[in-house]
């Protein structure tokens, strides 16, 4: 087991074994699950870890979604880092006024800009991250990935102690070659300023025990938000 990390099962048909030390009042987990299929859809290996990978623009696009807050264009008391490393101030959060169709992660087939992605860097986890650490891009050349549509995974509990809910995506590996994915990531398009569009990494997980794909196959990765109460 890896700091950070508790790695479930590796079998294909996955026996949960709870982190005890985890799944506590309170807490909120992230529950990560990656599959890889042959060409023919048959499964080849599923594994499951726990993490808890946010990071700092997690909390804070989560604070202006539920306070509404729109920062001023000057002493802003928000400032996010998209993807391209750059700090966004001013006003912020636009979505949380009267834009629509914002605050997505569920990018389109072929798009590698937003959603859930997956890369080959190792480099441990920290709060200021703000893009992968080497991201698989989009593609069928060498080291490339074909990213696919997304689908949601809806709200449940178990009626007592917790609730989930999540998104999962499916990658091909049609590169010639085999991709070793190591790091998984979920990233929010938004919005700025109702007129421009910005990416900022909510979670970044380098995971337990990396995926190999082989050429031709697949891997689905779904990330569930995990909430104990």
């Amino acid at each position: 087991m890896d700091k950070g990390h508790s790695v479930i099962n590796t079998s294909p048909k996955i026996r949960i074994i709870k982190p005890k030390r985890l799944e506590k009042e309170g807490s909120v987990l992230l529950d990560i699950e990656y599959v890889v299929r042959d060409k023919d859809g048959n499964e080849v290996s599923r594994k499951q870890e726990y993490g808890d990978s946010f990071v700092a623009n997690f909390i804070k696009i989560l604070f202006c979604a539920c306070m509404k807050h729109h920062a001023p264009d000057t002493g802003s008391v928000v400032t996010l880092t998209d993807t391209s490393n750059t700090v966004r101030t001013g006003s912020v959060i636009w979505a949380a006024y009267n834009a629509t169709g914002t605050y997505k992660c569920n990018a389109l087939s072929g798009n590698d800009d937003y959603g859930l992605l997956v890369g080959t860097g190792i480099t441990p986890t920290d709060i200021n991250d703000y893009a992968l650490d080497t991201k698989i891009e989009e593609g069928t050349g060498a080291g490339q990935m074909e990213y696919g549509n997304h689908s949601i995974v809806n709200s449940t509990h178990d009626g007592s102690s917790y609730s989930y809910a999540g998104i999962t995506r499916t990658v091909a590996n049609n590169s010639g070659g085999s991709i070793v994915v190591a790091e998984v990531g979920l990233v929010c398009y938004m919005d700025w300023d109702s007129s421009t569009d910005r990416c900022f990494l909510l979670i970044r997980e380098v995971l337990g025990t990396a995926v190999t794909v082989l050429d031709t196959q697949t891997l689905t990765a779904t990330v569930r938000i995990k909430c104990y109460c």
